[in-house]
């Protein structure tokens, strides 16, 4: 099944072959899902982990004194 998160309340309106992750940032194969407009700077920095680099996410991140 496809794992991922979503905006709480949204839950229901998944098919059932989607398995769901209380984390605010989900990467599955090449998608990546996040639960709300809270977690915009960690669903940035996974998607920048996911086509660069682990380094380069973390050194922008140390950027944004995050």
């Amino acid at each position: 099944p496809f794992l991922m998160t979503c905006y709480p309340g949204f839950e229901d309106t998944l098919p059932a072959s989607f398995s769901l992750s209380e984390q605010g940032v989900v990467v599955d194969d090449k998608a990546i899902t996040a639960k709300g407009p809270g977690y915009a700077v960690p669903f940035g920095l996974m998607i920048l982990e996911q086509l660069v680099s682990p380094e380069v996410a973390h050194e922008v991140a140390a950027g944004m004194l995050l």
